[in-house]
């Protein structure tokens, strides 16, 4: 007796399940497209809360010296101590005071300017007038106006603020101590307020 037997076939599937779209590279493209948005989220985080800019370590002026009625040390920055300026205000006259500022980051820094131009109606205007180069024979001069600059990691410059009291106006005494510039790392943009490590406080007629 013979016995004949046939050969295993494979099977045939049908024809909406052998036509069907693979699904695997559409959740791939999902997965990754994911993942990049996360990453571009947490720098976006990491880059607000990033602060690379800083003062000191430099030398401070102010100017016009001929205005200065007293200066003093004080107590309250960084390592304790700074010196306060008194001045004689004198109106439409243009104080300037220079203060050295470092990219203390790991990452270049833009600076674009100050953050607040301020109302042109107020009585006292604050701009940003001019920089220097930090390793100037002459500090305190300014060699530069003021035009956006990049600091690379651990590079620093002088920064020149202009602060100008409009005439017939009524302030009888002028403070500044800080400014508030606004940066640029990377494609974030960001704001920074610094203390310029110094402080000047005009007065009428005097301090």
């Amino acid at each position: 007796m013979v016995v004949r037997t046939r050969p295993p076939q494979t099977p045939v599937m049908p024809r909406s399940v052998a036509s069907a779209p693979r699904r695997w590279p559409k959740r791939l493209l999902a997965a990754c497209i994911g993942l990049i948005v996360m990453a571009l989220l947490a720098s976006a985080l990491w880059l607000r809360a990033y602060q690379p800019l800083a003062t000191g370590n430099g030398s401070f002026s102010v100017q016009p010296y001929r205005l200065v009625t007293g200066s003093f040390d004080a107590n309250g920055w960084q390592d304790g101590s700074f010196t306060q300026y008194e001045l004689r205000l004198v109106p439409d006259t243009r104080y300037r005071v220079g203060f050295p500022l470092w990219n203390r980051g790991r990452l270049p820094v833009t600076v674009l300017g100050a953050a607040s131009a301020g109302d042109p109606r107020d009585e006292v205007s604050t701009t940003l007038a001019g920089t220097t180069p930090i390793d100037a024979r002459e500090p305190g001069r300014m060699a530069n106006a003021f035009a956006p600059f990049t600091l690379q990691p651990g590079e620093g410059i002088e920064l020149f603020v202009d602060v100008r009291v409009k005439p017939f106006g009524a302030a009888t005494s002028v403070g500044l101590s800080t400014i508030v510039l606004e940066y640029r790392v990377a494609w974030m943009r960001s704001e920074a307020t610094l203390f310029l490590g110094t402080s000047i406080n005009i007065c009428k007629p005097a301090c």
